[in-house]
């Protein structure tokens, strides 16, 4: 009887060691709803995780974390998550061979390496101070072929980022401005640069510089209160454009100021936020232009009215365009453009 009851107890103290070291653990899989980069959506039962375009299979054995990605079934990637003490890292296998390893150390990414299949290695490093990152370098192979510092307010945001690209010595430069969500980019080697300025609407305005020299036309840039951009510019034959921007970015207004004359251009566009009439207006004449798009937003006719007569109409042709000419508001004459934009026929229908 004791010996029964000793061989039960090594055999429960034997079972309760494979369990602790993971020996006698039947992996489960795990199936969750994705996208194309691998995020975990929501659980899904296993017996219907095909009827999904993206999903990932998960399962834990060890210390170790596995997950797959599917595409239609498809396998797209394999990852490892090994975890550590105070870290973990991260190796992600590709069907062409090529992997992508990751080394985490109190949640924040320390290190990269991308290993391509035929064994070229880019290798990233991330240093941080306080939980901010200062630097981003990476090489190529041994060399150090970019390297970004990261400038900080006393609060901790963002105030400019450099970036040295050492292959053509070009430098970048990011400076998050005063002004609220508004940004530059300088972009350049010496007395040659570019000034990019970012606004919250989409719109970027381009600054040229040519051996310290600015190229480009003189500009004011104001923002009104209801999120409207106004850009100035201002030519060299005196003339003035004043252009008006919607908060997504679409030109809504134009005004040309010249010695002689102001017109001004209207723009108007439909839901999906194609140009579908443009409105001239100047001190004794109004010209409308109407549009006709494809489903890509592709003009496919153009009609012209002046005065609320129509002078033009233009059909666009991949094979070359077709142009009515009307007088009075009957039809004149039509010519036939080809591709490269010769005439190829004109035909009159009224006297002249």
């Amino acid at each position: 009887m004791h010996k029964k009851k000793r061989l039960y107890s090594i055999i429960l103290i034997t079972i309760f060691l494979l369990i602790s070291s993971g020996q006698l653990f039947c992996t489960v899989n795990t199936y969750y709803a994705s996208n194309c980069i691998g995020m975990k959506l929501h659980e899904i039962p296993e017996s219907n995780y095909n009827d999904y375009e993206w999903f990932v299979k998960s399962y834990s054995e060890n210390n170790v974390l596995h997950e797959t990605l599917f595409h239609i079934g498809i396998e797209i990637w394999s990852e490892m998550h090994i975890f550590l003490d105070q870290g973990k890292e991260v190796v992600r296998f590709f069907s062409d061979g090529s992997r992508h390893e990751s080394v985490y150390f109190d949640n924040l990414l320390i290190e990269e390496k991308i290993i391509l299949s035929d064994n070229q290695v880019s290798h990233i490093v991330y240093q941080y101070f306080d939980g901010e990152l200062l630097r981003k370098s990476v090489f190529t192979g041994e060399v150090l072929s970019k390297l970004t510092n990261y400038v900080r307010k006393s609060d901790g945001s963002l105030h400019l980022r450099q970036t040295n690209y050492f292959f053509n010595n070009l430098i970048e430069i990011l400076i998050i401005g005063s002004s609220p969500n508004i940004s530059k980019t300088a972009l350049g080697r010496k007395g040659d640069f570019s000034v990019i300025k970012s606004y919250p609407n989409g719109m970027h305005i381009t600054e040229k510089w040519v051996s310290g020299l600015k190229v480009t036309l003189d500009q004011e840039i104001q923002t009104t209160q209801s999120g409207e951009l106004v850009v100035t510019e201002k030519n060299p034959d005196g003339t003035i454009v004043i252009s008006s921007y919607t908060d997504d970015g679409s030109l809504s207004r134009q005004v040309i100021e010249t010695d002689e004359a102001i017109e001004t251009v209207f723009f108007y566009y439909d839901k999906e936020n194609y140009l579908i009439t443009k409105t001239v207006i100047s001190q004794d004449n109004k010209i409308i232009y109407e549009y006709i798009n494809d489903e890509d937003g592709n003009p496919e006719i153009e009609l012209m009215f002046e005065n609320g007569l129509i002078k033009t109409k233009t059909i666009f042709n991949k094979t070359g365009n077709r142009e009515e000419i009307y007088k009075e508001g009957s039809l004149y004459l039509i010519i036939t453009y080809a591709e490269d934009g010769r005439t190829i026929k004109d035909s009159k229908f009224a006297g002249e």
